[in-house]
Formats: C-alpha cells, structure tokens, sequence
C-alpha cells in the first residue's frame, strides 16, 4: 500500500487477540530544492567548417565562408595579409 505523507504527526495502531502495538512519528518534509543551473564549460573557437580556397574570374567577387563554435560565442574578425577588413564597397562581412 502506498501513502502520499503530509507534515505532521503519525501513528500506527497493530492489534490482535491479545496484544496492542503503537508507533508513534513525526514527520518533517523539506522542500525541495531547486537544482543549480549548471555552467556552460567554457570551449575554445574551433573550426566547424574551415576556411577553404576559392577560384573567381578577375573583377568578379569571391565569397569566403567559414564557421566556429566554441563557448562564449568567439569573435571572428577576418584579415587580408595582415591588415583587418572592416566593410567597404570592395568588402563585406557578414555572419
């Protein structure tokens, strides 16, 4: 037999023919708590799809892609030589 309990004070009462037994308890629940949330583990940018080479025609674009994860989300910034690309109209970055 199963009981759902409540917080309080619990007796059991056994009898037969010539004998009496009685328990006696009292009953504290605790409430649950709540489980932490767990902490992502933080995981070095690495390549999902890695950078790959492109053949284009003369003065048509080329598109580069590639792909990273890694926790926290890493910041890509994308070079030519050694120079940084920021946006232009001979250069766009997207995500």
């Amino acid at each position: 037999m199963e009981v759902v309990f409540w917080c309080g004070l619990y007796s059991i009462r056994g009898e037969d023919n010539s004998q009496v037994s009685l328990v006696a308890l009292l009953l504290q629940v605790q409430p649950k708590k709540a489980p932490k949330p767990k902490q992502p583990i933080a995981r070095p940018p690495s390549f999902i799809k890695p950078i790959a080479p492109v053949k284009v025609t003369e003065n048509h674009p080329a598109t580069m892609e590639v792909e990273f994860e890694g926790f926290p989300p890493p910041q890509i910034t994308w070079y030519r030589e050694s120079f940084e690309i920021h946006p232009s109209p001979d250069f766009q970055v997207g995500e």
